[in-house]
Formats: C-alpha cells, sequence, structure tokens
C-alpha cells in the first residue's frame, strides 16, 4: 500500500475520533425522569396495561387486566383498544425490549401518557420495578 495513502488514512481517522470527542462534549446531557415504583395493581396509576409478549408468554402468566397485543400489531391494534390519546398506558414483556418499542409507537401514533417497565415482565411490575415514562 502506497504509505502517503496510509498516513493520509490514519490522519483522517484521528481527525474523525477527535471530532467526535469535541462534539460530545458540547452535546448537553440527556435528562433521566425520575424512577416510579409500581407495588400494587391498585397504586397503579395506568388507565391500560398492555402486555407485548408473544401470546404463549402471556396465556402462561400475565398482570391482572393487562391486554395481550404483540409489539409487531401495537400500530394497527391499540387505536382499537385504546381509542382516547390521553389516557395513561404502561407496556410490559418479559425483558423490557418490546415494551420500550411499544412505548415508542404509542409516542408517535399520539398517545401522550405512556410508560414502560424497566427489565421485566409483569412480576416484577409487583415486586417495585422501575417504571420509566417515554
Amino acid at each position: 500500500m502506497n504509505p502517503w495513502l496510509l498516513s493520509g488514512l490514519i490522519l483522517l481517522g484521528i481527525t474523525a475520533i477527535l471530532t467526535f470527542f469535541y462534539i460530545r462534549q458540547l452535546a448537553p446531557p440527556i435528562p433521566v425522569p425520575p424512577f416510579q415504583f409500581v407495588l400494587t395493581q391498585q397504586e397503579a396509576p395506568y388507565d391500560r396495561v398492555i402486555d407485548v409478549c408473544r401470546k404463549e408468554e402471556y396465556e402462561a402468566g400475565h398482570y391482572p387486566g393487562a391486554v395481550n397485543i404483540h409489539f409487531t400489531d401495537v400500530t394497527a391494534e391499540l387505536p382499537k383498544i385504546v381509542p382516547n390519546s390521553s389516557e395513561s398506558i404502561i407496556f410490559y414483556c418479559d425483558q423490557s425490549r418490546r415494551s420500550y418499542l411499544a412505548a415508542q409507537l404509542a409516542r408517535r401514533l399520539g398517545y401522550l401518557n405512556v410508560s414502560y417497565i424497566v427489565g421485566g415482565n409483569y412480576k416484577d411490575m409487583t415486586n417495585s420495578a422501575p417504571i420509566l415514562p417515554f
């Protein structure tokens, strides 16, 4: 390989890395919302609890009163089940990845009060799992 080309690529890489760290210092920190803990269904301040797991997982056990919508069907099914976009909704799944995606989709659909359980399933919801507003 041409030594001039190699040195140019190295210089370009170093410049990119330095630019990344410089821009990172300029960016303001992202505020993290405070955690909220839900202990019982009576204390849950949510109008709708939605399980976004697969149907088999839902049938194996779910939070009392929860509705099952697979996270890939949230865009189509959520407006049918929750027609009022101002109702508060909490999503959960087994590891919080699908609930996060479902909460993101719900916000894009115009729902205002959307939360999801961090890190777990419905059992975590009754064991003081952190709930994050989206």
